[in-house]
């Protein structure tokens, strides 16, 4: 399929480079309709790229789902339209952090990472 769609790009020039990989995310959510797992971790990549091309996102939650779902929302451009996706409620209880301690975490996170990388640089 991919081969297809490289020749149809190519062919007509309607896809710019950058919004290229974003095409390619859509179709593998439609490829992954049934694998839930997998198409959830697809569509949040499909929204931040969503959001990097600037294209207008955002979540909002289905009120007629018991409890409520988040709906992962794109606008296409050129006047294609909306599309949307439910993902799963994330189920692991909020711990109560404020915004100082989540920074704290990500400092701590980012400072492993960087001396993980350094010790993997030194080998």
């Amino acid at each position: 399929m991919l081969f297809i769609v490289v020749l149809y790009v190519m062919a007509n020039n309607l896809i710019t480079l950058t919004s290229f990989p974003f095409s390619i995310l859509l179709a593998e959510i439609e490829e992954n309709e049934t694998n839930y797992a997998q198409r959830e971790r697809l569509v949040y990549q499909a929204f931040a790229m969503a959001s990097q091309l600037g294209y207008k996102c955002g979540v909002r939650f289905d009120p007629t789902d018991n409890p409520p779902w988040p709906v992962f929302c794109i606008h296409l451009p050129n006047g294609i339209g909306e599309v949307s996706w439910h993902c799963p409620p994330y189920k692991v209880e909020f711990s109560g952090y404020d915004t100082e301690e989540k920074y704290k975490r990500c400092r701590r996170y980012v400072d492993m990472n960087s001396m993980q990388r350094i010790a993997e640089v030194k080998k």
